[in-house]
């Protein structure tokens, strides 16, 4: 069996794999710094300050997407079934609904 054919190689020709995994590896330490940040703002500022700040810097980061692709096409829904959009929205409803009453959901 070659080095080439056994399955999760990352071999230079799997490029792709090796750029999902740094993708991934940066992802995870982008969250864990933004908790840092947080929770030490948190600190000094009020909680609602650090959402502000935090919504303001995901806007700046995000808006050039938006502004590349067009707000039509980055906000339209792309789900498979889009008849089942409401049905699922009214399933989380009630069960908020259920949560907050604290009934017993029929499972």
């Amino acid at each position: 069996m070659a080095v080439d054919s056994v399955p999760g190689n990352l071999s230079r020709e799997n490029g792709a794999a090796r750029a999902g995994v740094v993708v991934m590896l940066l992802g995870m330490l982008m969250f864990s710094v933004n908790d840092v940040m947080g929770k030490w703002l948190v600190a000094t500022y009020s909680v609602g300050q650090v959402v502000l700040i935090r919504s303001i810097a995901a806007a700046l980061l995000l808006a050039p997407f938006l502004w590349v692709s067009g707000p039509k096409k980055t906000l339209h829904s792309r789900a498979a079934r889009p008849s089942a959009c409401p049905r699922r929205r009214l399933d989380r409803r009630g069960g908020r609904v259920l949560f907050r009453r604290r009934l017993p959901a029929a499972g």
